[in-house]
């Protein structure tokens, strides 16, 4: 096995199914440019934002068993392990998240197949970032150059009738918070819970909370809380 090529399927070695990666190939990310050119112009008129789509990534393993039935049995294992998956190689701290696109499987010699996957990936990410929040107004950079879901873990310390929890444009408001209700704000799961159960009856919001590439501003009304946050840098 080259440890150089070995991948990860949803954190699980492709070593699982019998498989070694001979080869990956990650193809820059689709983008859709809407711009219009004009006569007589000097510049295209940019319509809108340009849109990032999906990169395609093509990975190749030989796979063996002690027989036929047994090697099939593996490539049909390690087929369904990309069919919605997260994908790492060892030579990178970047994950993918991925979904099958198509796989080809080819007889290479006595029980040993040659099977080529080709997965989209809609984004790469590194490992979530923990940060505990202790002033009323944060300034916090994602180093990612995509939007993220930014996740909130509140506690009281005291009653607040009315709290409202800002992140550069969007505003959660949170109402009638009693000393030590715990609520989190999950905008990575789309989800409300208030200490522990899911609860949408005293929250009002138009989005999920989301950080922009660069420096954002994070902001609340009170200081009587304790947050704590967490977020998965994306990147194209």
């Amino acid at each position: 096995m080259k440890n150089q090529l070995r991948s990860y399927i949803n954190d699980i070695s492709c070593e699982r199914y019998r498989a070694e990666l001979f080869h990956h190939n990650i193809a820059p990310c689709e983008v859709l440019i809407f711009d219009e050119w004009l006569n007589d112009s000097l510049d295209p008129i940019e319509k809108s934002e340009s849109v990032f789509r999906y990169s395609s990534i093509v990975l190749v393993y030989f796979v063996e068993g002690r027989n036929e039935t047994e090697t099939i049995t593996n490539v049909s294992k390690l087929v369904q392990a990309h069919k919605k998956c997260k994908i790492k190689f060892e030579h990178t701290n970047f994950y993918y998240k991925c979904k099958l696109s198509s796989s080809e499987n080819i007889r290479i010699s006595g029980c040993d197949y040659k099977v080529t996957i080709t997965l989209q990936s809609s984004y790469k990410y590194k490992d979530k970032i923990f940060k505990l929040i202790n002033t009323p107004i944060e300034k916090l950079v994602n180093k990612g150059n995509l939007d993220t879901p930014i996740n909130f873990k509140i506690v009281a310390i005291a009653n607040i009738e009315m709290l409202e929890l800002k992140v550069n444009d969007e505003v959660v408001v949170f109402k009638g918070l009693i000393k030590d209700d715990v609520v989190e704000f999950l905008s990575e799961d789309f989800s409300v819970k208030k200490n522990g159960a899911e609860n949408w009856g005293f929250v009002e919001f138009w989005d999920i909370l989301k950080l922009k590439s660069g420096i954002n501003t994070i902001e609340f009304n009170s200081d009587k809380l304790i947050v704590n946050i967490d977020y998965i840098p994306r990147f194209v």
